[in-house]
This record gives C-alpha cells, structure tokens and sequence, in this order.
C-alpha cells in the first residue's frame, strides 16, 4: 500500500539501535543504488560480506530489484543475528522481512515473520530497545497483512486502534514518523472503506491524509510520493461514483509524477496508477489510450504475480469491450489460474471477482446457462464453506468474505434468472430466481448496520434499487404462472423493503434507546456528539475558504469520534444494537388487520418501463404490472408543472392530464372498488401527484369527490407509527412568524389569521410576530400534541439535509430550522401541519423517496403530517386550514377532514379562478390518518368562522382580480 515507509524506517532509521553506523550508510544509500543499477556484473554475482552491517546495506540495495537475493542476503544476516544471540539485530530483520515480502506480496512469508516479530516482543522478562515502535509497526503490518489478504474488517480493528493511539497523544508531540505513520494508516483506512463500499466516507480519509502531508512538507522528504499515493485512490472512489473525467484527471497528475520520479522505489506505485487509469479510459470508451497506458505498465512488472494477474484481466476486459470474446475469455482464465495459484488454491475474493467476469462475459455472448455456472463457482469462492453448485442455493452472508461482493454476484444472477424465467415455465428456474431474490434481501439486511455515513447509507440504496425490481419481477411471474398467494407475500416484502429502510432504522434508533437500558450519561454524550456536528455542518454552509478547512478537519475528527462511540454502544449494549437494526417488516396479512374495511391501499414500485402495483384491502390483494413508458413520465412530470403554477388558461390541460394518468395508472387499481378511504404507498415520480387531482373517468370528476386520500413512506412506517391511544383533550402549538421587507422573505399578511383561526376549535398558544422565534419554539415544543407551522419553508435538492422552516429573526441569530437540526430533535406531538410552501416536496431518492422538510419531522418521530408539494397561496391556505381543523375537531380521520375541507371550499367558492387545483391540491396527509379529537364543536362558532372564511375568499379574489388588471 504505502511503499515510502521503507524509506522512513530504514534510510532515515528512526530504529538506530539496529545499526550503529547507520547514519553513514542512509547518506550514501541512494548513490549506492545508482551505482547498483548501472553495474551489469552486479546482477551476475554477489560476494557477500561477513559482517551484520555489510548484509543489512546489501539488502537495500537489492529490495526494490531481486526479490530472491533480498530473501537470501536478510537470511544470512539474521543467521549472524542468532549466533550473536542479539535480540536488537533479530528484531530489525524481522521487521525488515515484514516489509519487503508485504512489497513484493509475499504473503506467507509477511506472515511468518509477523509471528516472530510478535513473538519476540511478548516477551516481558527481556529489555527491549524502542519497543514502543515495534509495537506500532506490528500494529501497523497486522492491519496491512489482512488488507492484503481481504480481511477487511480485521484489518479495519487494527488501523483503528493505531488512530487512537495517535489521537491520544498530541499532535505536537509527533515526530516525522508519527506523522507518516498516521497518514499511512488514514491512507489504509480510506482503502478500507473503499473496498467495503463506503465511498464518502473513504473520500474524507483520503483527503484529510492529503491535507495531513501538504501541511507537513518540511518533516517528511518523500511527502510528495505519499500525497500522489492519495490522489490515485481518491481518483478510484471518483470512478466508483461515476465521475471518471474527474478521476482521469488525477490518474494523470499521479502518473506524470510516477514517470519522473525514482523509478525503483516507485515501481508499485506506478504499475497500480497505470492500471487504474487504463481501467478508466476503458470505461470512457478510449480504447487507443486504455492500449497505450496498459502497454506502458507492462514495462514495469518485473516479479510480482498480483500484478501479471490483473495485467491479464484488465486485458481481458479490453478484449471484451473490442468483442474479441476468445481472446477476453483466455485472458480471464489465465487470470483465473494465476490467482488460484497466487492464493493456494484456497477461496479468495480475487478468485470469486474474476469468475464473476467470466460470467458476464457468457452473459453478453447470450450463453446464459453458462453465465449462471460462472456466477455459482463465483459465489463458492467468495465464502467459506459454501460449496453447492446447484443454482437454487447460495451462500449465506455471514459465510462470505465481503457482503457487498455477495450482493454484487447476487444481483447478477438473479438478472438472468429472470430472463429465463421469462423464456421458459420450469420450476426450478422460478425456485432459483425466489431463493436468490430472498438471499439478495437477507444479504441487504446484514450489510446495512456497516455502514456508519449517512451519504454512503444513501449510496448504497441507490446502487441496490434495480435489484428490487428484479425481485419483484420475479414475484410478479411466480404469481402470474402459478396463482399462489406465496408470491404476494413476496412482492409486499420486496416492496417494502425498498422504501424508506433508512428512515425506519432512524426511528427505530429512538426505541431502541429508550428500551435498551442505556445509561443516561451515555445517551447525553451521543445527544452532544450530534448535537457538535450538525452546528459544524451548518457554519460550513457558509464559512469563507480558511474557515471551511478547519471545519472540515474538525468535522472529519467528530465524526470520527462518533462512528466509533457508535461502534461501542453497539458492543456494548446488544439489545440496542437488535432493535436499532431490527428487519423486520410489516407482511401483508398484518397490514391487512390494520386497515379498515372501508380503506384501499395501494403500494407501488416504478422500473424504467413499468410500474408494479398491488391493491390491497382487508380481504383481497390484486397484484399487477402498468405500462410506465416515457410518455406516461412526461405526462406526470408536466401535471405537477402546471397544478404549482397558477396558469389559468391551462385548465383544459390539466384536466386532460388528470384523466390521462387515471386511465393509465389508476384505473385498473381502482376497478370495482367501493371503498371511500385511499392510501398512497408512492414510488418514484408518483411522489409528485396529488392522486385526489386526477380526473375518474367513470364520473368526470375529481377523485377527490368519492375518496379521501393520504400518503405512507411504507406500511411499515404506517403502523410503526400509528399511535393507539384514547382520544382526549389535544393541545395545539401554532407558530406565524412576521416578515418584513429586510427579513428576505416575503410577508405572509393571512397567517396569523390562520392560527387565529384553527386555535378557535383546539386550546393552545399562539407564537406571532416576534414571539415566533426558534428559541421560543424550543422551550414550548414538548408541551404540545398539535404542532402548526404557518410560515415560509425552502427545499434545497441538492442538499435535502439543509431545507428548512424560517422563524421570525431576531438579533442577527439564526431564525431558520433545518431538517439537520430535527434529527437531534425527539418531538411529542401527534401531528405537525406544515402549511408552509414546499413542505412536502424535495430530492427524490431512489429507495428512500421524497427527501422533504416533513421527513426531518418524521425523523423526529411524529407520525401525522400535513404537507404541502408546491408554493401555495397565503389566502387560500387559510381557508383550508380554518377548514381543515374544523372537521379534524369533528373526530373524522386526517384524510376525511382534508376532504372534506376541500370540497367545501370548492362548493363556497364561486368564482372559477378560484377553484384552479393550484389553490387546494396541493395539501395531503402522510403518515398515521387516526383522528385527533372526538368531541363535536358548537354549530355557532362554525356559522361565525364560516363567514370569516367567506369574507376571506372574496378578500382574496377582489386581490387576484386586481392584480391581473394591474398586469
């Protein structure tokens, strides 16, 4: 991994008890090795020198160029070693052994002399000089050897433990070596979770270790090697991510300073760079360059076996994108032979990986029985005692090496299981193709708790997602052949478990905690850990330059920091660890117990081509495949378009589009169904639709008029959260800030008419004008079962994490909520309305849905949420909520009293411009639809506030009208 430690360790010999004239022979070391490599009889024979000191200078002579006569030169030194009975000489060749076989990947040879080197310092009855080193250079090599041997999680432990033990000590106290060493060990880190599919979380390493070595320029000579080293894996989590101009970029910067270098002391270095970067222009497309760089590496490989395996399979990977199939296929088994060789036959990740090419290979060639026998030997390979060959087994995934390569052959298997599924009626296809759609869920469940980053979290749902539509597709077949209700249990498992998995685990997290036993001052250090790290990521957002390295170098630490607390609450606290990460989900029976008999559910799954839906009630499920084609996208992406634009010369049209998406999507979900209460379970685009916009063809009307509608992440989320408890006296908490001209933010002139307005039907408080700050909200939130947020909202797509409430301001403090800040936040109340605009709305993440304001809330544990999916009228909104909270005091469910709310404001509202779906489509209900409350309110109060409501109305048309005289 990091070939310039040698340097640090012997040409600057930090160890000087090994040899006393050791400074004499660093400062004429490389004219040496000039010398060396520019004398042809050097190769020819050696005399070598009796003494100790004579052997050692030898042996750094021939590291970088003869593998053999550098085994043989350190053997005889250490034979003098022994006769000398001198422990310091013995304990600088075994580290010297270590070294040299990690260079050149001997691995049982690394190992062996790892043993001894532990061995011999174990021993407590003898003095050794500077075994503080030792010991953190056999700390370092343990992480090494079971990097190189693809343990990663064992490797992980020892870097780990080597950080800490850096950390505790103060960074003014390290020396040259620490330094190096720290950044070697962020380097291996990086590496580490990069191998596991951790990719932001690799990137932070690899940077903070480039910042590490430009800031110490001037105690590391070989600095610049070190930071290149860096560059070249940063460029490699680039290509993971699909960035492969970026990554190609740095490839060339990283190779143009191989080529200049010293080419004995970077030979690895070089050959790896240039691999990588043939590697990219492959997959750029740039076959003359991927030819040219790959013919340069070959150049440099001299002895290393590692190296003439993947120079065969990059070659063969070049033979497959050219469609020389003969050629790729006889370069992936010479590759396949090596490497069995290479790893003694014993079952390796290297091995399973090249397999896995060599299927995908058979794959292309539309040789898809083959393909399958590929990706079984693969699977054989990756575990440990998994040997069936039948393709209806496979490995579970405690038993392989690397669940994400587990998940990666899976998914490929599964694919062409599918597509012979497909061809063909044969049972033991459709055997195979469910039990892997199972192991693929199974593998999921077991490498979701590894991964620590929210963003790799979110990374590794994106890459997974078109697995779950190969397993719902085979659900689908299953269903459609055979009829058995089995593949219905199926396909409501998939879909489930490819929605909102991370959101769930956050909610869960909050039970977890309170039914673990936890200590108190455990839970009061994470809520601080928390706590210091989103206050970091909100001063990023807008620090200068200067200020933006220290708080990334001081975010990286937190996290760091937090990962780890993290790790050992986990250890710790088992219990805590099963419910946080606990997988299971609601089956279809249990969310048929849960809804009502008069109530509709419909999940649904979006694939490029086809929507995949199952209509469910508490007696029957109907499972079936929609057309989904580009025609149908557009016609969803442009309702939404123009229902959050007031145009209303477009009416006609949306309409239109309102039938036309009912036709196609809804249709036949709905057919011969009764019943008058929706749930939405959405996937993909649908996100964006108000279903009770759409235009039933059967009536010509709104769906509106016949169905209440509400909204659910899942079922899962739906009955986690639903909260069984006798209706009582709710109170509520409304909150209308005050903006004026300075405040950014345009004035909301009906929002405190608003909370005046639905407070007059629950008891509670009122926060306005100046009271309405983010202080007052904090100190009052807890004491609250309603929450009503009358007030400016903004959704950041690119960043869902910084969307955010906005307070009244006061005193240059910060007078906005971020979605960050609520998940420190455990709220109490039953139900937050968000009648602000957007509130409901933001990046659209595969597996996880709509990443909105109202998630941070739900994140915070409210289960009811009112939201809204486009900027709407200030006037109309409080209307509707005067409306909304009176029917909700009237005991209906959430859905009932939005309904109903809408349609009355659609019968009071006489003039047309006024019931444009713009006004009133754009409010739903996600989450728990129970009722809040079941006592009646007086038929007085509803005439008086009903003709508060009617003068608002006029009010408000009287100002449209005006304004488009104005325009």
């Amino acid at each position: 991994m990091k070939e310039i430690i040698f340097v640090n360790r012997f040409f600057h010999c930090k160890n000087t008890m090994a040899l006393q004239t050791c400074k004499v022979y660093n400062a004429i070391c490389l004219i040496l090795l000039f010398y060396v490599y520019s004398t042809p009889s050097f190769s020819q024979s050696i005399k070598y020198e009796t003494t100790y000191e004579e052997l050692i200078q030898k042996a750094e002579e021939t590291l970088f160029s003869d593998k053999y006569k550098t085994y043989e030169i350190l053997n005889q030194a250490l034979t003098l070693a022994h006769n000398e009975y001198s422990l310091e000489k013995k304990l600088y060749l075994y580290d010297f052994f270590v070294y040299a076989s990690g260079f050149y990947y001997d691995l049982d040879v690394h190992r062996k002399y790892l043993n001894l080197l532990k061995n011999a310092l174990a021993n407590d009855m003898v003095k050794i000089p500077n075994k503080k080193y030792y010991l953190q250079t056999l700390l370092f090599e343990e992480g090494n050897h079971n990097y190189k041997i693809g343990n990663y999680t064992r490797a992980k432990e020892k870097f780990l433990e080597l950080q800490k033990n850096l950390t505790n000590k103060s960074t003014k106290s390290w020396d040259s070596e620490d330094i190096d060493t720290y950044g070697s060990t962020l380097n291996y880190l990086g590496a580490i979770n990069r191998k596991q599919g951790k990719l932001n979380l690799a990137k932070e390493y690899f940077i903070q270790e480039q910042k590490l070595y430009s800031n110490n320029k001037n105690s590391l000579p070989y600095w610049e090697s070190s930071f290149n080293n860096s560059k070249k894996l940063l460029a490699d989590i680039y290509s993971k991510q699909g960035r492969l101009e970026q990554a190609a970029i740095l490839l060339e910067e990283v190779m143009l300073y191989y080529r200049k270098a010293d080419k004995i002391h970077h030979n690895n270095a070089r050959i790896t760079t240039s691999f990588r970067l043939t590697e990219n222009y492959l997959r750029q497309n740039k076959i003359e360059k991927a030819l040219e760089t790959l013919k340069q590496s070959e150049n440099y490989i001299l002895f290393s076996r590692p190296f003439k395996n993947r120079l065969m399979i990059i070659r063969g990977d070049i033979f497959k994108k050219i469609k020389k199939v003969a050629k790729a296929k006889k370069a992936y088994e010479c590759a396949l032979r090596e490497t069995i060789a290479y790893r003694k036959g014993i079952k390796h990740q290297d091995v399973s990986a090249i397999y896995t090419k060599l299927g995908d290979l058979e794959k292309d060639r539309e040789h898809p029985f083959m393909a399958l026998s590929y990706y079984q030997e693969s699977l054989i390979s990756a575990s440990k005692n998994f040997e069936e060959k039948e393709i209806s087994s496979n490995p579970k995934p405690d038993d392989v090496f690397s669940k994400t390569q587990l998940l990666t052959i899976l998914k490929k298997k599964l694919e062409i299981l599918n597509e012979q599924l497909i061809q063909n009626n044969e049972a033991h296809i459709l055997e195979a193709s469910t039990n892997t759609s199972k192991d693929l869920v199974a593998t999921l469940d077991a490498l979701r708790p590894e991964f620590e980053n929210k963003v790799d979290k979110q990374f590794l749902i994106e890459q997974t997602y078109p697995a779950f539509h190969e397993m719902i597709k085979t659900a689908y077949t299953g269903y459609a052949k055979t009829k058995d209700l089995k593949y219905l249990d199926d396909a409501f498992l998939f879909m489930e478990k490819s929605k909102s998995t991370f959101l769930l685990e956050a909610i869960r997290n909050s039970e977890a905690i309170a039914f673990a036993k936890v200590p108190d001052s455990i839970l009061e250090k994470e809520l601080k850990y928390r706590a210091y790290i989103v206050n970091a990521e909100k001063k990023l957002l807008d620090a200068d330059k200067e200020s933006k390295t220290l708080l990334q170098d001081s975010l990286f630490r937190l996290n760091t920091n937090y990962y780890d607390f993290l790790s050992t609450i986990e250890k710790k606290y088992p219990q805590y660890y099963q419910l946080k990460y606990d997988t299971k989900t609601t089956s279809l029976k249990e969310l048929q117990k849960f809804i009502s008999n008069h109530e509709t559910v419909l999940v649904f799954h979006q694939t490029d081509k086809e929507l995949f839906s199952l209509a469910i009630t508490s007696s029957t499920v109907k499972f079936l495949k929609i057309p989904f084609k580009k025609e149908i996208r557009d016609d969803v992406t442009k309702f939404h378009e123009l229902l959050s634009k007031l145009t209303f010369n477009k009416t006609k049209e949306i309409q239109n589009l309102g039938k036309s998406i009912y036709n196609q999507i809804l249709a036949s979900c709905l057919e011969n169904d009764a019943n008058d209460q929706l749930t939405i379970i959405a996937d993909g685009l649908l996100n964006y639709i108000p279903f009770d916009a759409l235009i039933d063809t059967s009536t010509g009307d709104y769906l509106i008029k016949d169905k209440s509608v509400s909204y659910a992440n899942s079922a899962t989320l739906l009955t986690y959260m639903a909260k069984k408890k006798d209706i009582g006296e709710n109170s509520l908490l409304a909150i209308s800030p005050a903006f004026n001209s300075d405040s950014g933010y345009n004035p909301l002139p009906f929002s405190q008419r608003e909370t005046s307005l639905i407070k007059s039907y629950f008891k509670g408080k009122i926060l306005s004008g100046k009271d309405a700050s983010i202080k007052n909200f904090i100190n009052l939130k807890d004491g609250y079962s309603l929450l009503h947020f009358a007030t400016h909202a903004s959704a950041n797509d690119k960043e869902p994490d910084f969307s955010y409430l906005a307070f009244t301001p006061e005193n240059n403090k910060e007078n906005r909520l971020f979605v960050k800040d609520l998940y420190n936040y455990s709220l109490h109340a039953d139900m937050v309305t968000l009648s602000a605009c957007e509130s409901g709305i933001g990046k659209l993440q595969k597996g996880e849905g709509m990443l909105s304001l109202a998630r941070g809330f739900q994140y915070a544990g409210v289960p009811s949420l009112t939201t809204t999916l486009w900027k709407n009228d200030d006037q109309a909104t409080s209307e509707l909520m005067g409306l909304y909270y009176k029917y909700l005091k009237k005991g209906h469910t959430k859905s009932k009293a939005l309904q109903l709310a809408k349609l009355e404001y659609l019968n009071n509202t006489e003039e047309p411009e006024l019931k444009h779906p713009y006004y009133w489509a754009g409010f739903v209900v996600l989450g728990d639809n129970s009722p809040i409350s079941n006592k009646p309110i007086s038929p007085w109060l509803l005439f008086g506030l009903g003709l508060i409501g009617t003068g608002i109305l006029v009010f408000g048309y009287k100002k449209i009208k005006a304004h488009q005289a104005a325009a």
